[in-house]
């Protein structure tokens, strides 16, 4: 295999750990090969200026080549930008994304449109927009692009009935139950999702349900430990205004 080359590539730092004396491994989200493994041997060395721009939520123009392996080796780096101020508890959010895109995104390659949507996403959460839809959005580009995008009609690919409830299969698609039932949703409101409504409160905690359903089926027994973080945090802050009274 002939060596392959990437320069100027956008990218991002998922994730890294430190590697031998003076080394860094890498999980990378690239524009053209998405979530690729680099070596940065010089990362962590007295001299290096890689370390201080190696970290989530900054903008990357990465200089990558490999040749045999996997492993790609990381030849220079820069910031492309500011990074993503991300404060309590967005700073969460963040690592939702990232996490997400580590543990599904292996061999999924470039894609541009959802690269597109992580850009979007941490643009989202950095200047104030509504969370839990910038969160939404993006999960739904995310089952697209892995060819799991949830579609809302029946199992059997009927339209669903706005009068009807229904329970959500992941990778099947909604079954009739009663309205009342435990887990139903009301098909008036799976109607106004598939039409891309995202009004109040209620609509953005039925997606994210169904959106969490069908991305855990992808994860399997792999934990997001942004989930437990956020769940510390929300817990953490309910205990400081039990406290102030």
């Amino acid at each position: 295999m002939a060596t392959e080359r990437l320069e100027g590539e956008p990218g991002f730092v998922l994730h890294s750990r430190g590697y031998q004396e003076h080394a860094l491994l890498l999980d990378l989200y690239t524009l053209s090969r998405g979530h690729v493994r680099a070596v940065d041997r010089r990362a962590r060395g007295p001299r290096s200026r890689h370390q201080a721009c190696l970290q989530p939520f900054v903008p990357l123009t990465l200089s990558l080549s490999r040749g045999h392996s996997d492993l790609y080796t990381l030849r220079d780096v820069e910031a492309a930008g500011r990074p993503y101020a991300l404060g309590m508890p967005r700073l969460l959010s963040g690592i939702y994304l990232n996490e997400l895109l580590y543990h599904l995104t292996h061999a999924t390659g470039g894609d541009t449109v959802l690269f597109g949507s992580y850009l979007s996403a941490l643009a989202d959460l950095a200047g104030g927009a509504d969370e839990g839809a910038a969160l939404r959005r993006f999960e739904e580009v995310l089952l697209e692009s892995l060819g799991y995008a949830v579609r809302y009609e029946t199992t059997d690919g009927h339209p669903l009935d706005p009068l009807m409830g229904y329970a959500f299969i992941p990778e099947q698609g909604f079954v009739p139950r009663p309205r009342e039932a435990q887990g139903a949703f009301g098909g008036d409101e799976l109607i106004a999702l598939a039409r891309g409504e995202r009004r109040g409160g209620r609509l953005l905690s039925i997606e994210r349900s169904i959106n969490r359903r069908a991305i855990d089926r992808l994860l399997g027994d792999r934990p997001l430990h942004s989930r437990e973080l956020y769940r510390r945090y929300v817990t953490s802050q309910q205990g400081a205004e039990a406290h102030h009274g």
